[in-house]
């Protein structure tokens, strides 16, 4: 399964692994989740809040929790999927793990790419550097605001800038699939892949768990330009 797994990641950019991991992991998370703290957040009007301003936003519509690494669960989950994609890398490591949360309402659409390649240092860079994966903490469906991504998108050059500023938005809506997935399923992909939290149409909130995998000797040089380990420096 690894094989055919990794084989997607470079052909379409993606993979969704179903039941890839025990369901009791997502049960065990999900018991946690009055632990989540926001750390940084987009607003219901779309306005970016970092943590130290973060109580002043009027409202939540995605946002991001504390790293969770340690906690119950997260543990066991991070092993199983480096032991699925790790052979990427010589020394496959976690670099951060967090909880991010689709609030009801939430109509934010906002395609991008991730780390490492939305940082100027590796964006030309064509090695797969990483790998993102997503994992549902209940159901992804459509109207909950499952991730949309753009098949085959890893291919291409996008601007980081003009990502942030929404210039791909019309044609990412245009083609991109929301898989509907299950916990224990995993949606696994090039960072360099257009991908979007989408609208959440539904009464509740919709939560999935991220996780990147890259080599350890990409974690000093990413801590040392990444704003989520660069915020966390600057309060002590």
């Amino acid at each position: 399964m690894e094989q055919q797994i990794l084989e997607s990641i470079y052909r379409d950019g993606f993979c969704v692994a179903r039941k890839l991991l025990d369901v009791s992991w997502i049960d065990t998370i999900n018991s946690q989740t009055d632990k989540l703290v926001p750390q940084r957040a987009h607003d219901l009007d779309h306005k970016y809040w970092t943590k130290d301003k973060i109580h002043l936003a009027p409202s939540l519509g995605v946002w991001w929790s504390q790293q969770i690494v340690e906690w119950d669960g997260v543990q066991q989950l991070n092993a199983r999927l480096t032991e699925t994609v790790g052979k990427i890398f010589q020394s496959p490591t976690i670099y951060v793990t967090d909880i991010i949360s689709n609030e009801p309402g939430n109509k934010f659409v906002k395609p991008h790419i991730d780390t490492p390649y939305r940082f100027d240092r590796w964006h030309n860079e064509t090695a797969l550097l990483g790998i993102q994966c997503i994992v549902p903490l209940e159901t992804f469906t459509k109207e909950n605001g499952g991730t949309g991504i753009y098949p085959g998108s890893h291919l291409r050059d996008w601007v980081v800038k003009d990502s942030y500023r929404g210039l791909y938005n019309e044609e990412f809506v245009a083609n991109c699939i929301q898989p509907e997935m299950s916990p224990g399923d995993v949606l696994i992909y090039n960072p360099r892949l257009l991908h979007s939290t989408m609208p959440n149409s539904t009464s509740k909130v919709r939560r999935a768990l991220l996780s990147h995998i890259t080599n350890s000797d990409m974690i000093p040089l990413l801590k040392q330009v990444d704003n989520i380990w660069l915020e966390l420096e600057n309060k002590h």
